[in-house]
């Protein structure tokens, strides 16, 4: 039987009330994203990402193109030179490759003039320079790093007849034998969606990196390095990194 004794109840002849403790030594958690150490400039990075379809309002990175250099007509800006240049980064996709999925993911653009997206439906990086386009093959796995670079010239063709390079991993692939458009770029450069509202990469970027000329990959590039042997190849050395 039992009785009550104020607002506490006590038990006659019953058992005693079992105790529990919480013990968080023992407790075990496993991320379903995680960081990891960039051989870029930066030591982590965070998943940019927004809705899957791509609508909605994403995460949003993005940095100013800064104040003009040169003469009144030139191009060239204090962070994005459209006429030449180079951007390599770490990314890792937050889901496989979609063949039903219509909607890009956005890596990092200049609007319509300069931009890199991934095409679930192609299965491919579509690199936009200029009004013209260069594509690479990439089947993407969910939580697999790739290193990515993309280089273009819109005066010079990098191998003799492009204009542009996608590399991934080790892997060059050229395109864009027409020449493009040398245009002024967009006040505002984005990094994981297309103008930080729709698109989103949903891919974690690390060690984004922008270079002001054409880095030097095993053939073709602007020689920027140089050892006992000659010139370095500087996409290996990074990707190796």
């Amino acid at each position: 039987m039992s009785m009550l004794r104020g607002t506490r109840r006590s038990l006659l002849g019953g058992q005693a009330i079992p105790q529990f403790i919480f013990d968080p030594s023992l407790v075990t958690f496993t991320p379903q994203m995680a960081k990891r150490t960039s051989p870029g400039p930066f030591a982590t990075a965070p998943i940019v990402q927004g809705m899957w379809d791509g609508s909605g309002v994403p995460d949003a990175l993005y940095y100013s193109r800064g104040n003009q250099l040169g003469n009144p007509t030139s191009t060239w800006y204090d962070n994005i030179d459209p006429c030449q240049g180079s951007f390599v980064f770490f990314g890792t996709p937050e889901k496989d490759r979609d063949a039903t999925q219509t909607n890009d993911e956005y890596l990092f653009g200049y609007d319509s003039y300069l931009y890199l997206r991934y095409e679930h439906d192609n299965a491919q990086l579509t690199f936009g320079i200029g009004g013209q386009t260069c594509t690479a093959t990439l089947t993407t796995v969910a939580g697999t790093t790739y290193f990515i670079a993309v280089r273009w010239d819109c005066n010079n063709p990098i191998d003799g007849t492009n204009y542009a390079c996608i590399t991934v991993n080790a892997t060059d692939t050229f395109g864009v034998a027409t020449q493009p458009n040398n245009a002024v770029p967009n006040g505002t450069g984005y990094i994981g969606s297309n103008a930080a509202t729709t698109l989103p990469a949903n891919w974690i970027i690390e060690g984004f990196t922008h270079y002001r000329r054409v880095l030097r990959g095993s053939t073709y590039g602007t020689v920027g390095a140089f050892d006992a042997n000659g010139p370095i190849d500087e996409l290996a050395e990074i990707y190796a990194g």
